[in-house]
């Protein structure tokens, strides 16, 4: 018996190919490798030496011992968040993306539509996996240096659950997708597979449901055959997804389809306010219709600032959410750094720049308006500035209330209104540079960014390519200066010190970097107009001594 490849897929695998050949006939090869070098030899290499700089100590057998007992709860939760992720994004129309001619010409010709959909399919599973693999190898290979056993073996059982995550993330996506299942329902399954794990973590309920792919994880200490379920659930999941895509939303996609494309060009413009609002749209993130709380007319005398907080009382109940869950994560990753494993400081302060991302609406709705701002008689500075007071003061209780759950989780290694104290000092400042952070990035951002571009454009290749690096990386690397207290409170406790006065040391001097940065904040738009007109006056004045000299 013969089998035959479907005439659909042949044609629809040959116009795709045909268009490919079409694409890469204008690359430079000597360009595509210089591409791969950089992302694969430098970065990669990058990763490895500063993970070498990582000079935790090994653990004892008996620290050995808790982390068997709780990391697969821990890293079960990573996974069941992957779940969570990718049902709601299912329900939201993806997770694949096409191209606005697949949509419209493609999917609306006599082809069949699996055909037409198992490919990009096939491509995003496959990306997933990819890069889950290589994060999870990254994240075994830094455990690796503090537990027994090979890096290469510890990097290998991380690269397995990376992957596992992000199949599973496609794959629920799929398959809440052809159900057609309603962002609450999503919610609902998404909610009940975190707590379940989230109770398993916290000791409270029995065995999680996702603990396999965190027995998984430990093979480097342990191995169990059973701890392979895991995987071939994963694989069923995925594959499942893949054979059902002829049921996916041809409307779902369309939208999808011209969202995505302008999303990808606002990365590649390095333009993360931009990126920030087309997430929201692929996420059918609204602001809310009523605010969840209302301000006394009588109670706030800046019409600026009651702005700000009725921008942020708006915010909608998804948005609240992820808010509270990033200042949590932060708050774990803290004091996991603070027991020892110094990687997570950088994660931490991520997650204040992504909840400072959130919380500067009222400041980046300004950026993006700025041209009506040009025609009314205020001091733009000291508007700016005065609309980042509310988001300031909900940064300062989103960091104390980090702290205190900090706090109250390290008391079981020291007193309780010491630590929680040391706690709120640390969370604060560490809050508020997250939310520094951001200010950069969006104040950087739109117009800016493409002027940036084109002046970078007259700078020498290298110059012009070290001057973006340096506007990518700034204000995330501002954002983790917050958090590197920690590692200072951590080496006081080690050398027999008072934590609590490492943390006011360390606090006041945040507040001193916080304070000169809101005084530039407020000078920043009157220096830019000066510095403008200064290269302008000097430009000319070349031209005038060029045109003197040649006549």
């Amino acid at each position: 018996m013969t089998f035959r490849k479907d005439p659909d897929s042949a044609v629809v695998g040959a116009l795709r190919r045909q268009r490919r050949r079409r694409r890469v006939a204008d690359l430079e090869w000597f360009e595509v490798l210089y591409r791969v070098y950089l992302v694969a030899i430098a970065g990669g290499g990058l990763a490895l030496w500063l993970s070498s700089f990582t000079r935790d100590s090994k653990l004892s057998p008996g620290a050995q011992s808790d982390i068997i007992d709780s990391a697969p709860a821990l890293v079960g939760g990573v996974v069941a968040l992957a779940l969570a992720i990718g049902t709601r994004s299912g329900s939201q129309g993806g997770p694949i993306a096409l191209e606005d001619a697949d949509v419209r010409h493609l999917l609306l010709a006599p082809v069949s539509r699996a055909a037409a959909l198992r490919g990009p399919a096939w491509q995003r599973l496959r990306s997933a996996a990819f890069a889950g693999g290589i994060a999870g190898a990254l994240i075994g290979q830094l455990s690796g240096r503090r537990l027994t056993g090979s890096v290469y073996a510890w990097a290998l059982s991380g690269a397995a659950v990376g992957a596992c995550a992000g199949l599973i993330y496609v794959g629920s996506a799929l398959l809440v997708h052809v159900m057609r299942w309603r962002p609450w329902q999503a919610t609902a399954l998404a909610g009940s597979a975190l707590a379940a794990q989230g109770l398993a973590a916290a000791d409270i309920g029995p065995v999680g449901p996702f603990d396999v792919f965190g027995r998984l994880a430990l093979w480097p200490l342990q191995s169990d055959p059973t701890d392979l379920t895991g995987p071939a659930l994963t694989l069923v999941i995925a594959g499942a997804g893949w054979a059902l895509v002829d049921r996916l939303s041809i409307e779902q996609l369309a939208r999808r389809s011209g969202l995505v494309s302008q999303l990808r060009f606002a990365a590649t413009m390095q333009d993360l306010r931009t990126v920030v609002l087309l997430r929201r749209q692929l996420g059918l993130e609204h602001a809310r219709s009523r605010p969840w709380f209302k301000l006394p007319r009588r109670g706030v005398s800046s019409i600026t600032m009651r702005r700000g907080f009725q921008s942020i009382a708006r915010f909608p109940a998804r948005r609240v959410g992820r808010i509270a869950l990033l200042g949590v994560a932060a708050a774990v990753l803290s004091v996991v750094a603070l027991r020892g494993w110094t990687p997570a400081i950088l994660l931490a302060g991520v997650c204040w720049f992504l909840v400072g991302l959130e919380t500067i609406e009222p400041y980046s709705q300004e950026i993006d308006h700025s041209e009506r701002t040009d025609l009314l008689p205020v001091e733009v500075g000291a508007l700016h500035q005065r609309l980042l007071r509310p988001s300031a003061i909900v940064l300062g209780c989103l960091g104390g209330l980090a702290g205190l759950i900090g706090g109250f989780v390290e008391a079981t290694r020291s007193e309780l209104g010491i630590s929680v104290a040391a706690g709120v000092l640390l969370g604060v400042p560490a809050a508020l540079m997250g939310g520094l952070g951001a200010v950069l990035n969006t104040g950087a951002g739109g117009s800016e960014a493409t002027s940036t571009l084109k002046n970078g454009a007259l700078m020498p290749p290298e110059v012009a390519g070290i001057s973006t690096m340096f506007s990518v990386a700034f204000p995330p690397a501002v954002a983790v200066l917050g958090s590197l207290p920690v590692l200072l409170v951590r080496g006081t406790i080690a050398g027999g010190g008072h934590p609590l006065s490492t943390a006011l040391r360390s606090a006041i001097a945040l507040a001193v970097i916080l304070i000169i940065s809101s005084w530039w904040i407020r000078v920043r738009p009157a220096f830019k107009i000066w510095w403008v007109r200064s290269q302008l006056e000097a430009a000319n004045h070349r031209r005038r001594r060029t045109a003197g000299e040649s006549s």
